[in-house]
């Protein structure tokens, strides 16, 4: 492939790679979930349990579903119902004796779901290491703040663009 010239195929080059980041990060993760027998939705409830009881880590969780467009994705596979899948994500927590509900009706990470939290986030460390060598904080944070301006655009000219008449495309879109 040769090196874009005009801005506009460096825009699309760009947005190549957005795309890539944006399949290779979560496939990424959902690999290293599933070889730890830990989906998403469990992953998120033992960031969340502790101190909690199961209704208000549901509506911690459902309240947070709109910056975590995975998690709806996998509950929506589960059962359509959000609250009906992190109860069940619960339960199977519970199940496998990961976590326990104490006696003020909280939910609480046992030794043995504590174990595998350490182990996750040791392992987790490493791999976020390994995938951002050689890329310098500075880079880090300029990447950061042109994805935000990207996605505040993004979002812009979908507001555009879905507020306009749609029947004809016309030349300036996209």
């Amino acid at each position: 492939m040769t090196e874009p010239t005009t801005p506009v195929e460096r825009y699309i080059d760009c947005d190549r790679h957005i795309n890539m980041a944006y399949n290779t990060v979560p496939a990424l993760r959902t690999t290293y979930l599933d070889q730890r027998g830990i989906s998403l939705t469990q992953w998120h409830i033992f960031d969340k349990a502790p101190g909690k009881t199961p209704d208000q880590l549901i509506r911690e969780l459902i309240s947070e579903l709109a910056e975590h467009t995975e998690l709806i994705r996998e509950l929506a596979g589960h059962t359509g119902e959000h609250d009906a899948a992190i109860a069940s994500a619960i339960e199977q927590l519970r199940e496998r004796g990961l976590i326990t509900t104490g006696t003020d009706g909280a939910l609480e990470i046992t030794t043995e779901g504590q174990a595998l939290f350490q182990r996750f986030n040791t392992g987790r460390s490493e791999l976020l290491t390994e995938f951002h060598a050689g890329i310098t904080a500075e880079e880090l944070t300029t990447t950061v703040r042109v994805l935000k301006l990207i996605s505040e655009q993004a979002t812009r000219a979908n507001t555009r663009i879905t507020t306009t008449s749609t029947t004809k495309p016309t030349p300036d879109m996209p």
